[in-house]
């Protein structure tokens, strides 16, 4: 018996092998086999294509080619010049170990000018690994790869795994594993990171209990210098950059002090003992060492230097300038963001920033951080500080008062906008100043149009009778204010990075109201007329800032053999691998939506070889203020047969940042010109800032030039050719910059 039941239990197994060779475990955390599956894709899975990439690829779930289980991940590239792109999943927590191993299963089928692979990244700039020396090229069946980096695990924030198909050809992803020190993921405890002394301390989590004297002109000056004082140390102290010390806190505290203080020698000696306690600094050894050539702004900290006015404290302050740093810091990070073609590119993430959702408003000590927090991240990470109207220094005196009095939820809002516009950035948005301008609206499109407000839209509202309102009526009065006024009464509170833009933004909210009613006096094409217009609640408007957006991706204008392409389209289409008309209509009068175009967004049948069209400037946290040019970037590739005909850019005001940028590479291509008006002169990625009371804004937090150092910040991407839209063309339903673009192409010879 006993033979015979051995026999049978592995004739038992035999049968069964098959089947378990192919059943999987879904770990409803990690789906590292691809087999949860949510709006049919990998739950919990991103395909992330790169910001230089090329979009003509497509990751998709598979399931005629699996390695085990029911499904897998396919990645296919069908254009000529493509880039990469990469399907990616971020770990949900951080683990203690050594060695972190990614593993999975790799199929190929013709991949060439490129390579497939896993990849794998520790961020902030730990460790990454993309197979790059080792990548899979060719046809291959199914085969175990694997990628392993060292870990740190006290530094990490984040941990991201994927596949990566670079060039062309096919790939197929399967039965991913993670392992820490050869115990797969699943199994282990998340590792809990030791808080920092500046997390532990809570003394004024309940209010800062700061009491205001009434400010004199000395105040003034003392607080002034305590905020500079206090925001240099918060970037430049090594002992604040590692975390001793809840910066916030700290300013609670000496506050209180300088505020009673009895002279400038009182003053003086009280900030002396409060910067010795932070600590000794250690001078660095290697000293920071520069190309003039490359230096776009220095830092603005030679006011430390003044001993007239800082005494022994401008000697703590030199020293601390000169003290050892690394790139580190518990405030601010600029460790590597983004990986382009080598190089390293990174706008600040500002960390531990507290918002205090649950401020009191009649808390003083509250407000005035937010001016110092606000006013030094400007100070030493804002790449275009210097295109400000006034010296940045002018600021801080002039708003402190106006900080400090502030008493009321509503004043401090105000006064924090009218801070924020002054830094002139489209990039800078103020949204905690809307719902003081009412939830209703009168159901239309505003667009500033030689210089007036002209009806562009009317938006569709359910139950809406006729229209009481036309297209192309020009709005002169809202309850008899006229416009002119409006319009000087929110330029202080409204943020922009020039004119045109700042129509354009307060013609948001122009018609926006708390009432159900506008009285509106109008011009309807040459006729003077009044009435009582009805509003609706926003939420029952579908509003667009650009109502083009719902216009095609690409068009044929046969008559005239003109590709037209609206990349600003929130359709979306497929754009042609060849495009062989004999012009090119390029609209970026709209921000570009990558994830409804298929096809280039690069164009690389556009360049007849790589041309140079952009560098950026980065700040610094081992020298805070400190940007520096970086190499320029190119954008093309070697093609003798790149697209020859007449190309035409469209552009104005509502060419913002990316559709900036984009303009920014198809004006280097041959044969091309730009027509419109200023575009909004905002490029650089958006950095975000919390301020006391959970309110939030942002700067464009990386500087972008033309190769030759050329502006393009508040500047905007400057026409070849200026053409306006004209009240009479928008009365008549035209395009008119669109009609001047057929108009070049078709007079090119």
């Amino acid at each position: 018996m006993m033979m015979k039941f051995n026999f049978l239990s592995i004739l038992i197994l035999i049968v069964m092998l098959p089947a378990c060779q192919y059943t999987k475990k879904t770990d409803a955390r990690f789906n590292l086999d691809f087999e949860k599956i949510d709006y049919n894709f990998p739950s919990g899975w991103e395909v992330s294509e790169g910001y230089f990439s090329s979009s003509d690829y497509t990751i998709s779930l598979n399931s005629t080619e699996v390695q085990s289980g029911k499904y897998s991940v396919l990645f296919e590239c069908k254009g000529d010049f493509p880039t990469y792109a990469e399907l990616s999943f971020t770990l949900p927590e951080n683990y203690d170990g050594k060695q972190i191993c990614l593993s999975g299963y790799i199929k190929t089928e013709n991949v060439t000018d490129g390579y497939a692979g896993l990849w794998m990244q520790i961020d902030p700039a730990i460790a990454f690994d993309n197979m790059s020396e080792r990548g899979i090229r060719g046809t291959s069946d199914w085969k175990k790869y694997e990628i392993t980096l060292d870990m740190n695990p006290s530094e990490t924030d984040k941990i991201t795994i994927g596949g990566f198909l670079s060039g062309k050809g096919k790939m197929w992803l399967d039965n991913l594993k993670v392992t820490i020190d050869s115990i797969e993921i699943q199994h282990l405890t998340p590792y809990k990171k030791t808080l920092f002394p500046a997390e532990q301390d809570h003394e004024f989590d309940t209010g800062s209990n700061i009491v205001f004297p009434k400010l004199d002109k000395q105040h003034i000056t003392d607080l002034e210098l305590l905020g500079k004082i206090w925001g240099f140390l918060k970037y430049y102290h090594p002992a604040i950059a590692n975390g001793n010390y809840n910066w916030d806190y700290e300013l609670f505290r000496i506050l209180p002090v300088i505020l009673h203080s009895k002279s400038k020698e009182d003053r003086n000696n009280i900030l002396y003992e409060w910067i010795e306690n932070l600590g000794e600094v250690q001078p660095a050894i290697n000293t920071y060492s520069l190309n003039p050539d490359s230096v776009k702004i220095y830092p603005d900290i030679e006011w430390i230097e003044d001993k007239v006015l800082l005494d022994s404290v401008s000697n703590q302050l030199i020293d601390i300038k000169n003290a050892s740093r690394s790139d580190k810091h518990y405030y601010i990070d600029y460790r590597s963001k983004y990986r382009i073609e080598k190089m390293q590119y990174s706008n600040p993430t500002f960390k531990h920033e507290n918002g205090y959702e649950s401020l009191n408003y009649i808390d003083a000590g509250y407000r005035l951080l937010s001016l110092f927090r606000y006013w030094n991240i400007i100070q030493y990470h804002y790449p275009y500080k210097y295109l400000t109207d006034e010296d940045w220094n002018d600021i801080l005196p002039e708003f402190i008062p106006k900080f400090v009095y502030a008493t009321t939820k509503q004043d401090y809002k105000l006064i924090l906008a009218r801070l924020i516009s002054r830094i002139h950035d489209s990039h800078a948005s103020i949204p905690f100043i809307y719902d003081s301008k009412g939830n209703n609206i009168v159901p239309v499109e505003i667009t500033f149009v030689e210089n007036q407000a002209v009806v562009t839209k009317l938006y569709k509202v359910d139950g809406n009778k006729k229209p009481q309102l036309q297209i192309g009526d020009i709005i002169l009065k809202i309850d008899n204010k006229s416009v002119d006024y409006i319009i000087q009464q929110n330029i202080p509170i409204t943020s922009a990075s020039n004119y045109p833009t700042l129509l354009r933004n307060i013609s948001f909210d122009l018609l926006r109201t708390d009432r159900e009613k506008l009285f509106i006096h109008f011009d309807r094409n040459g006729e003077l007329m009044t009435d009582t217009i009805s509003c609706v609640p926003i939420n029952q408007v579908n509003i667009s800032y650009k109502s083009s957006q719902y216009k095609p991706l690409i068009e044929i204008f046969k008559p005239h053999d003109i590709t037209y392409l609206y990349l600003g389209s929130a359709i979306g289409g497929t754009i042609p691998n060849k495009i062989t008309s004999k012009g090119m209509i390029i609209d970026l009068r709209g921000y570009p939506t990558r994830q409804n175009v298929k096809g280039y967004w690069n164009f690389y049948y556009l360049y007849p070889h790589p041309i140079e069209f952009v560098k950026f400037t980065h700040g610094s946290a081992v020298m805070p203020g400190l940007f520096i040019f970086s190499e320029s970037l190119k954008i093309g590739a070697e093609n003798t047969n790149y697209y020859k005909g007449k190309k035409v850019l469209l552009v104005d005001e509502w060419t913002a940042s990316h559709a900036e940028f984009m303009a920014m590479k198809y004006q280097c291509s041959p044969n091309t010109i730009i027509i419109g008006s200023t575009t909004v002169g905002a490029d650089g990625d958006v950095s975000r800032i919390s301020l006391p009371g959970g309110l939030q804004t942002a700067i464009s937090g990386i500087g972008v030039y033309y190769p030759d150092g050329k502006e393009t910040q508040r500047i905007g991407i400057i026409p070849n050719i200026e053409i306006k839209s004209t009240i009479k063309g928008i009365r008549e339903g035209r395009d008119e910059l669109l009609e001047k673009a057929i108009e070049i192409i078709n007079n090119t010879k």
